[in-house]
């Protein structure tokens, strides 16, 4: 069963137990209605019979409010599990069918008679009115409108003008209207009633229409915010795109001095390299040219891969910080019998740098600020983690340090999504472990490859 269907069926059962504890706890009030409309009778005494009106009315709200909120949702249970569309016609009559018969049904068990008139009344106003689609607003909309309505509906029970048109035919209600008739307070009664429920009527409407109208305010503003994240994502994504380019640019640039010193340095190591110390500084310069231009390609090609031992992959991180210049203490632990891993380098390092610098953001200003970089072997994978003691994530916004533009730091928030990228290129996995206050620990896992 589906969770919504099962949610439906629960909070269904759920209110109808509360109407019986309700309708049961509320028996003795029926009791004492009934001396009131005695004691209204032995006294003459109109006000009396009016004050048992008003405890008619309630009464008999608290035990049907629960009763119909109850009917409501198993409605909606019965039209999920029946595949018909809630706002249908079909629908419609499903869960007004379904109120009335439960009213009828639970009021009928409990000993106390009912007429299908109220439950009509109401559900019919309620399901055609008062059905805002916003889980913020639908139970405390349901509750208020509803109660406004039973109450009001209620008083056209104990209305004697309307005895032609069949309301207010249990035992109380007949009781009321005959007192009143002895009393000769008919035309009292008459308009005590209709003035109770064309109020609470007009009320119930007014509620109505204003948590409405509040609701299509919330889902404009959410449609809003909906559509300025959207607009954000692309202002960044196009930001991003814009510095790409502009990189790729520059570094492609590179290219053509660097071909001009390669090829300068084997004319001077022709002419100039007499001695076998003077061949090494040009052997030098010419790995350092050849290292440049595989870096280049990194850059500009992110397929690119080569197969490189994971130390050496740390140790080229390890060369983007300066120790001496952080205020936080920084421990390597990386075994040297790691599988091979095949990478661009320069864009994985570059991933591990941005997961370095925010972890030495959090650790900033922290006394005993702690960062640990490491690898072990994993299976046939490789983990590679950066950890620290620092100021942690909290764990509402785990799940949201992936998204494009997300920070709590007001930084454009390219970072983490730029990582995930880069390991998810590399057909990796990347996963975090966070608490606040304790600290963050990023772990990479790569494929392994023998050299």
């Amino acid at each position: 069963m589906p969770a919504e269907q099962r949610e439906n069926l629960t909070t269904g059962l759920v209110w109808l137990a509360v109407a019986a504890v309700v309708m049961y706890l509320i028996n003795p009030a029926f009791f004492l209605t009934t001396d009131v409309i005695e004691s209204s009778i032995e006294y003459a005494n109109s006000s009396r019979l009016i004050l048992a009106a008003i405890m008619y009315s309630l009464v008999k709200t608290a035990g049907a409010l629960p009763l119909l909120l109850g009917s409501f949702s198993l409605g909606k249970f019965i039209i999920s599990r029946a595949g018909l569309d809630g706002s249908s016609l079909a629908g419609f009559w499903v869960n007004l069918i379904a109120a009335v018969t439960l009213y009828t049904l639970v009021f009928g068990l409990m000993g106390h008679p009912p007429d299908i008139f109220v439950p009509l009344l109401v559900a019919g106003f309620v399901l055609s009115t008062a059905e805002p689609q916003h889980s913020k607003l639908r139970l405390v909309h349901k509750i208020t409108v509803t109660m406004q309505l039973l109450l009001g509906s209620f008083w056209l029970d104990l209305c004697p003008f309307l005895d032609r048109f069949g309301p207010g035919r249990d035992e109380i209600a007949v009781s009321i209207k005959l007192a009143a008739v002895y009393l000769n307070s008919v035309p009292v009664m008459n308009f005590i009633s209709m003035s109770f429920f064309i109020p609470l009527m007009l009320t119930a409407i007014t509620t109505s229409v204003l948590i409405n109208n509040h609701y299509q305010q919330l889902k404009n503003m959410e449609a809003a915010t909906a559509q300025e994240e959207e607009l954000q994502k692309y202002r960044l994504q196009s930001v991003q795109a814009r510095s790409l380019q502009e990189m790729h640019s520059l570094v492609h640039d590179l290219k053509t001095p660097l071909m001009t010193i390669g090829g300068l340095s084997s004319l001077m190591q022709m002419k100039y390299a007499r001695e076998e110390k003077d061949g090494e500084y040009f052997r030098r310069i010419e790995r350092s040219v050849s290292n440049m231009n595989e870096m280049i390609s990194e850059i500009l090609y992110a397929k690119t891969r080569r197969l490189i031992p994971v130390p050496d992959l740390v140790n080229y991180v390890r060369a983007q910080v300066v120790p001496e210049k952080l205020e936080q203490k920084i421990e390597f632990h990386v075994p040297d019998d790691l599988p091979l891993v095949r990478v661009n380098r320069v864009r994985l390092a570059r991933a591990m740098i941005n997961l370095l610098e925010n972890a030495m953001e959090a650790t900033r200003g922290k006394k005993d600020g702690r960062i640990d970089i490491g690898a072990s072997r994993d299976a046939q994978a490789v983990c590679i983690y950066i950890a620290d003691n620092g100021t942690g994530i909290a764990t509402d916004n785990l799940a949201r340090i992936w998204v494009t533009g997300f920070s709590t730091r007001n930084t454009p928030g390219l970072g983490l999504p730029f990582v995930k990228n880069v390991i998810d290129d590399h057909g990796g996995i990347i996963a975090v472990e966070s608490q606040a206050g304790e600290g963050t620990k990023f772990k990479i896992f790569l494929q392994g490859e023998k050299g």
